[in-house]
């Protein structure tokens, strides 16, 4: 028995709270993205410079990776 193990009753509810926020990151992300898109769209259509969103789209596509980067290392050190 490895001394060092915890029960899982004690991490239960933990790991509940880790899934739901990982569900709400990745609606998040998709939101982002979405949100994103349909500003694009609007800006070309009134003919407007598209430059500056792929600083938000590198912002997005970064918390989206960090988000899930977190989940696996959250995991392994759990």
């Amino acid at each position: 028995m490895n001394p060092l193990a915890i029960d899982p009753s004690v991490t239960a509810p933990l790991d509940d709270v880790l899934s739901l926020l990982a569900w709400l990151v990745t609606v998040a992300g998709v939101g982002g993205l979405l949100w994103l898109g349909a500003s694009m769209t609007v800006s070309i259509k009134s003919g407007r410079s598209v430059g500056d969103f792929m600083e938000r789209f590198l912002l997005v596509v970064t918390a989206c990776a960090l988000a899930v980067t977190a989940g696996p290392l959250v995991a392994f050190l759990l």
